[in-house]
């Protein structure tokens, strides 16, 4: 159970958690240690304190944002301002949104570690998921390195220009010193809070992602060793081969289980986050052009890297995981398992029946997240920042 008497406790774990001392769940722990301290992790055990403080912060950083960005559009007089009133409004739906899918997922997030960790028992820690954790923990890094340097410009440039770090109409007049602060310091938590969020969310579901590529890896890795030793005269080994592959086939059972679940929480959460991608990186780029003060052009610039970076990491290992997944059918079949025994043939059909579909995260069954997916919805991006140049 996790409440707010265990935050400094967490800040503390989660700070001593980036090494991963060859313990390759250290990223995940990580994500959930901040996830925590954000007021994310809100399940049937929490406390009401934690409970309270989770739902507040969405109350009063997250909803009034978005009340005080509609209440602009009366002001919208030309296509920049639009483009700017779009790129904020969009995050927040856009994080609101996946806010909800992440509590509606929770359970499934549960089960999903424990079969993380289930499986990382079965294939017992080596070089390959070592290398996948150390890969994780500086996917976290980078994207963490956008949004805190997107903090620091976003803040320089709200103090130079005298202005409020989202753009939004405000109750309060700005000219009035103590009102700017007032108003300074109410973003300066919000967003603080907003974009670690932000950040968490999409980390999760990419982690899931890059545990079913390493535990391929392995899996291959296994098989190709069985390869090996195909042609041994000693029974012993042949024994050995044939509890062996068994046990392979139990594995890829098991990570078949890990990627169904997978599929089943990124489904939705994909389909929205090509589309709000799109639509960002558009409005960013629109801005880019237009923008002349270089403070507020490197706040743009990091924020889009950002974007960029949340899709193009689960369309990266979606595409991995396909080509892991044909690699060791094709490991299989080039076996030469025509000169083993007959129980041994058996288990390899099992396991070419098995791995005869390719394994693969999809949006509904229907779209394949993978790099070719991503480079259409970069031109989608490209169609609809044509548009706003023309208008």
């Amino acid at each position: 159970m996790f409440n707010l008497k265990t935050l400094k406790y967490s800040w503390s774990e989660f700070i001593s958690h980036f090494q991963i001392n060859s313990n390759p769940l250290k990223p995940l722990e990580i994500i959930l240690s901040i996830s925590k301290l954000l007021g994310l992790w809100i399940i049937k055990d929490s406390s009401w304190k934690y409970i309270f403080f989770g739902l507040n912060i969405g109350v009063l950083f997250i909803i009034p944002n978005i009340a005080l960005q509609l209440s602009l559009t009366r002001q919208i007089k030309n296509v920049t301002q639009l483009t700017a009133f779009l790129a904020i409004f969009i995050n927040f739906i856009s994080v609101l949104f996946e806010i909800f899918m992440f509590y509606y997922h929770i359970k499934k997030i549960k089960c999903l570690i424990e079969k993380i960790k289930s499986c990382i028992q079965d294939f017992k820690v080596n070089e390959i998921l070592l290398k996948r954790a150390i890969e994780m923990n500086k996917i976290l890094k980078v994207l963490l390195f956008f949004i805190e340097m997107l903090l620091i410009t976003s803040f320089i440039s709200s103090i130079l220009n005298h202005k409020t770090i989202l753009l939004m109409w405000m109750p309060l007049d700005l000219e009035i010193t103590n009102n700017y602060w007032i108003i300074f310091f109410y973003h300066l938590i919000g967003c603080s809070f907003f974009v670690h969020i932000n950040v968490t969310l999409v980390i999760i579901p990419s982690y899931f992602m890059v545990y079913i590529f390493g535990f391929l890896e392995q899996l291959c890795d296994r098989l190709e060793n069985i390869k090996k030793h195909k042609f041994s005269n000693m029974r012993r080994i042949d024994i050995d081969n044939e509890k062996e592959l068994i046990k392979c086939i139990k594995l890829h059972n098991k990570i078949c289980a890990v990627n169904e679940k997978v599929n089943d929480m990124l489904s939705v959460i994909f389909l929205a986050r090509a589309f709000w991608t799109s639509v960002l990186i558009c409005t960013m780029c629109f801005l880019m052009i237009t923008v002349t003060d270089i403070v507020i052009l490197t706040q743009y610039s990091f924020y889009t890297a950002f974007v960029f970076f949340q899709l193009i990491i689960p369309c990266y290992y979606g595409e991995k995981i396909t080509e892991m997944s044909n690699k060791i059918s094709q490991t299989i079949a080039h076996s030469e398992w025509m000169l083993e025994g007959k129980k041994y043939q058996q288990n390899i059909k099992i396991m070419m029946a098995f791995t005869k579909k390719p394994m693969k995260i999809t949006s509904f069954r229907l779209f394949d997240i993978n790099m070719e997916n991503y480079g259409r919805v970069c031109n989608w991006a490209y169609s609809l920042l044509t548009l706003f140049l023309n208008l």
